[in-house]
């Protein structure tokens, strides 16, 4: 009787793993955060880092320091596709 009600259980937890609608998004094992921010009417800055990572996004010499917009499309998790007109180019994300 026992063993019977933990298949159960677990079948039931199994079931309910898969249903889930949300995605979470992960980086090196981390939980993270996809931003996209307009750079220019066309072109963007697309920025994938860890939750614990505290600033909007890393240095980087290759990019003049510079002051960005909030980020136009920001994310934790993808749970269906996401389309945004954002400047003149339209991005979409999908899982």
């Amino acid at each position: 009787m026992i063993r019977s009600i933990t298949s159960i259980f677990y079948v039931g937890f199994i079931v309910l793993i898969s249903c889930r609608s949300e995605n979470p998004l992960y980086i090196n094992g981390e939980l993270a955060q996809l931003d996209i921010r307009m750079v220019s009417n066309k072109s963007i800055r697309v920025t994938l880092k860890p939750l614990s990572f505290q600033n909007d996004f890393p240095i980087n010499p290759a990019l003049i320091e510079r002051e960005y917009p909030e980020a136009a499309i920001s994310l934790k998790t993808i749970d269906n596709s996401l389309e945004k007109k954002i400047g003149e180019l339209t991005v979409k994300v999908s899982f």
